[in-house]
């Protein structure tokens, strides 16, 4: 699937920020998830797991708080 309106924001060391439509988040989410944990054949072939946190903010998320902030991003089927 094609999305428009995807960009990356900024990256530092192993964190990426993008942004992205909200009804393109489980695309955009699972192509970042597996670009991030490819295999690294330069590196004999290791695997670094990546956890995946959405949101509106960049602060993190809490109930009352602030329910726009970061959590982790759970797959959908």
């Amino acid at each position: 699937r094609s999305v428009a309106n995807v960009r990356l924001v900024t990256t530092t060391h192993d964190s990426w920020t993008v942004s992205c439509p909200a009804d393109a988040l489980d695309v955009v989410a699972r192509l970042v998830k597996r670009t991030m944990e490819r295999m690294w054949p330069e590196l004999d072939g290791l695997r670094c797991p990546v956890d995946v946190s959405v949101g509106r903010c960049w602060s993190k998320y809490h109930a009352t708080k602030n329910p726009e902030g970061l959590k982790k991003w759970q797959l959908r089927s």
